[in-house]
Parts: C-alpha cells; sequence; structure tokens
C-alpha cells in the first residue's frame, strides 16, 4: 500500500519478491499483462461508441420511414378522394352526354316536323294565291247573286252555306299554316338554345374530368415517389439494424472476453492478483514497520478512512477486506494507492 513513510528498503523487498513469483511461474506475471486501459478496453469503448451512432442512425432512418409512410397515408386518402370526385364528375358528363344526344334527337325530329310544316304551308299559300288569283278574275259570289240564281229556297241555302264554309276553311287553313310556322320556329330556337346549353355544360364537367384527373396523376406519381423512397429508407434501416445486431454481438463477445480475463487476473481476489501476490503473496500478513497488514497491505489510515471496524486490516475476515480494497480500488480509478500496480504494470 502506498504511503509516505514507506521505506525504501521494503520497496526493494517487493521488487525481489515480484521477481521471485515471476521466475517460478507462479502466474500472476502472465495475469499482469492486462492493464486497465488496456487496448481490449479501447476496443470496447471503440464498439460502444460505433453502437451508439449505428442506434442513432436507426432512429433517424425509423423516424423517416414513419414519417414517409404518414405522409403515403395522406396522399392515399387524397387519392381516393379524387377518385370519387372524378367518378362523379365522369357520371355527370355521362348523363350530360345522355341528354345532349336526346335533345339532340328531339331537334332532328323537330326540324323534320317543320320541314313538314313549311311544305304544308307552302301548299297552303299556293292555294290562297290561287283563290286571290281567282278572285280578282271573277266577281266574287255575293248574297244576292246567290238569291237570284238559286232554284228554290233549300237551293239557296246550300249555296250560301258552301260560300260561308269555304271562307271559313280558307281562314282556318291560314291560321293553321300560321300556328304551325310558328311553333316550329320556336321550337326550333328552344331546342338551339338548349343544344347550346348542354354542350357548354358538357365542356365544362370535360374540363373538370381532365382536371381531375391530372390532379390525380399527379397525387399518384407523389405517391409513388415517397413509396420509392420509403423503400430505400426501410432498406437502410435493416441494413443498419442488421450491422446494430453484428456490433452488439462483437461488443458483447469482446465483454465476455474481458470479463473472463478480469475473472483470471482477479481470481478471488478483490483486486488484480498480481498486486495482491506483489503486495502480501496471498497472505494475510501482520503489520510491517510502516503499519500496513492484511491481504492488500492497508495502512491504519487507509483502512479507516474506507471504514474499517478492526484496528488494523489484517484482523477482519477475507470478506471485509475484500469489500473496503474493492471500494479504494474503485474499478482500477484508485490502483495508484498500491506501488506494487506500476511494478507489475497495472494501472
Amino acid at each position: 500500500m502506498n504511503h509516505s513513510r514507506q521505506s525504501a528498503r521494503h520497496l526493494r523487498l517487493r521488487i525481489r519478491l515480484v521477481a521471485g513469483l515471476l521466475a517460478v511461474g507462479t502466474g500472476f506475471g502472465a495475469l499482469a499483462v492486462v492493464p486497465h486501459s488496456s487496448g481490449a478496453t479501447q476496443s470496447v469503448n471503440g464498439l460502444s461508441s460505433q453502437l451508439q451512432n449505428q442506434r442513432a442512425t436507426e432512429r433517424k432512418l425509423a423516424a423517416s420511414v414513419s414519417g414517409l409512410s404518414t405522409l403515403i397515408d395522406r396522399l392515399s386518402g387524397q387519392v381516393v378522394v379524387i377518385e370519387r370526385h372524378r367518378a362523379a364528375v365522369e357520371s355527370e358528363l355521362s348523363s350530360d352526354q345522355v341528354t345532349l344526344a336526346g335533345v339532340q334527337s328531339k331537334l332532328t325530329a323537330e326540324r323534320a316536323l317543320r320541314v313538314r310544316l313549311i311544305a304544308r304551308l307552302g301548299r297552303a299559300m299556293r292555294i290562297l294565291d290561287a283563290q286571290l288569283v281567282a278572285t280578282y278574275e271573277t266577281d266574287p259570289p255575293d248574297v244576292i247573286s246567290v238569291v237570284l240564281k238559286a232554284h228554290g229556297f233549300a237551293d239557296m241555302l246550300d249555296q250560301l252555306t258552301f260560300l260561308r264554309d269555304a271562307k271559313q276553311r280558307q281562314q282556318d287553313v291560314i291560321a293553321a299554316t300560321r300556328r304551325a310556322k310558328a311553333t316550329a320556329v320556336a321550337a326550333t330556337r328552344k331546342l338551339a338554345s338548349l343544344e347550346s346549353h348542354d354542350q357548354a355544360v358538357t365542356e365544362v364537367v370535360a374540363a373538370q374530368a381532365r382536371a381531375v384527373t391530372g390532379i390525380s396523376v399527379l397525387l399518384e406519381s407523389r405517391q409513388a415517389t415517397l413509396e420509392t423512397a420509403r423503400s430505400a429508407r426501410l432498406a437502410e434501416l435493416h441494413a443498419t439494424r442488421a450491422k446494430t445486431g453484428d456490433l452488439q454481438r462483437q461488443l458483447t463477445r469482446l465483454q465476455a472476453e474481458l470479463a473472463s480475463q478480469a475473472d483470471q487476473a482477479y481470481g478471488s481476489w478483490a483486486i488484480p492478483a498480481a498486486i495482491v501476490m506483489c503486495e502480501s503473496g496471498g497472505q494475510n500478513l501482520p503489520p510491517n514497520s510502516a503499519g500496513a497488514s492484511g491481504y492488500y497491505q492497508f495502512l491504519p489510515s487507509t483502512w479507516k478512512g474506507e471504514g474499517g471496524d478492526t484496528p488494523a486490516a489484517y484482523l477482519a475476515p477475507k470478506s471485509e477486506q475484500d469489500r473496503l480494497a474493492a471500494k479504494l480500488w474503485n474499478g482500477g480509478r484508485g490502483a495508484s494507492n498500491w506501488d506494487c500496480a506500476a511494478i507489475v504494470g497495472i494501472g
């Protein structure tokens, strides 16, 4: 144990003890080649650092995949809405096209009717023209002429009735022809207006259908791009997880090796066996000239300072000496408390 009053002679004896133990092959010399700051420990630290970096990368990739999945789900919802809207617009377009076809069919029928009415009107007008010519060329019959030329009362009544009916038929033909012409013209105008309106509506709906189709294609393209990006991120994530698993296995294996080496180096002691062998030869020694005693050569002040209950370390059981030695050793950070640690190359 390190202390200011330890004599140079005692230190030389310890050095000779170490040399003797090494010479006879006690085995602690081989154990002493596992220093606290060994390459294996550095490898463990390096692997731990790499493992932390891999896990950080894995978390970032997982977050990226999650974000891309959220975006894809949103786009999928938008695509569904757009597809529904497109189906509705296409249905409306089909309905308008059916309506337009019906209007066009009615318009064709009305045009044919108009042609027939115009033809009938032409015939009626030709009859009227002939009647007018006949009226100018001959004196129109009047009531007096009919009465004078009649062969009796019955004949007179027949002549007057015929004259009246002829005029009435003439007026009826003229009126009917005028009504037919007006009806045909009105129908033609109305149907032409309907055709123009339906054509305009159809064009608007068709434009909407094209716009909706364009939006749908854009969304599907965006969705495909995001899915490609997500696939790439998933591949990276799987590769990262595989590498993380490899690093974890390497670290576990190295830690197991270090633990095995530590078990071999410490044996049944709380500090490396090589230091114990150098300090006390593995014996529960009584106080030396400096007052150091026990397996670990505690000075009385150190023993009391670490919480020892007995006056000296050698008076305590090994388990208590082990406990306080481990506390003082502090995972190797307290190696400087033993001069032998430097002698055997530990610490």
